[in-house]
């Protein structure tokens, strides 16, 4: 239910039909390289939200360069991104993902 609802919002994003879109002169080739844009992040969401439950090594650093970058989001971004790396050093977070 929720995979429809996202590839919809990029659609939505990626086009022109964003409020103001055509007087910033995004054009089609700005809205074909932001649906490339968010397709590509569209893919990097659903791969991660599989291999973080199955405990993939690399899952593991890719959630922490995204939580690196979520630090810049102050306050709040700060706060939660905050919280979720102090838990991913946790032993327990290292032992599902095998890292000592």
């Amino acid at each position: 239910m929720v995979l429809p609802l996202i590839i919809l919002a990029n659609l939505v994003m990626s086009s022109n039909m964003v409020p103001g879109a055509a007087a910033r002169g995004a054009g089609p080739v700005g809205g074909i390289v932001m649906a490339f844009f968010y397709g590509l992040l569209l893919a990097v969401d659903i791969w991660l939200n599989r291999a973080l439950k199955q405990g993939t090594p690399a899952a593991w650093t890719v959630q922490i360069v995204l939580s690196a970058l979520g630090l810049c989001g102050f306050p709040i971004g700060t706060l939660i991104h905050g919280y979720i790396l102090s838990q991913w050093f946790s032993p327990e977070t290292k032992a599902w993902f095998g890292l000592s």
